[in-house]
């Protein structure tokens, strides 16, 4: 038995380890340390931690996500450092990058966000209807028969009182 034994941790010993994820430059966060220092530090506006003590790493990827659109300060960086504004992917679609944040910008863009399930304010010129909902076009005829229907219905109380 330890022959086979012997030959299993030879066979590990051929395999090449996984690579490890590179580090980001100094100062910067990752979104899991991201997530521990806003629940830890203390928002200096409103003297609470930033995040309530419930916020998981999981919740700041999902904003890590939508940063396009949420304007969520965050950069990617490759092993070498370079930082860039999307994530830097290979012809084989292996992730070349990682997500980092400046503390000092993250701490700020959080503070400003609005409270959690409240939709930001519009900015102007941004479309007020759903994408895939073409606008309606009302016409005269429309009124009038939304007039006969409330005529109806007013007709059909009158007849069961």
């Amino acid at each position: 038995m330890s022959e086979t034994k012997t030959k299993d941790e030879e066979k590990k010993a051929e395999q090449p380890k996984p690579a490890t994820k590179h580090k980001l430059p100094e100062g910067l966060l990752t979104p899991v340390e991201a997530t521990h220092k806003l629940k830890k530090e203390v928002n200096p506006h409103t003297g609470e931690p930033y995040a309530p003590s419930t916020l998981n790493s999981q919740l700041v990827y999902t904003k890590l996500k939508g940063a396009k659109t949420n304007k969520m300060p965050v950069r990617h960086f490759d092993a070498e450092g370079n930082a860039f504004d999307e994530p830097q992917v290979s012809e084989h679609g292996v992730v070349l990058t990682r997500p980092g944040f400046d503390w000092d910008e993250l701490a700020e863009w959080w503070h400003e966000q609005p409270a959690r399930g409240q939709r930001a304010p519009k900015e102007e010129g941004e479309k007020t209807e759903a994408k895939h909902r073409a606008p309606v076009e009302e016409s005269e005829d429309a009124d009038d028969e939304d007039d006969d229907l409330e005529d109806e219905e007013d007709d059909d109380l009158e007849e069961a009182e």
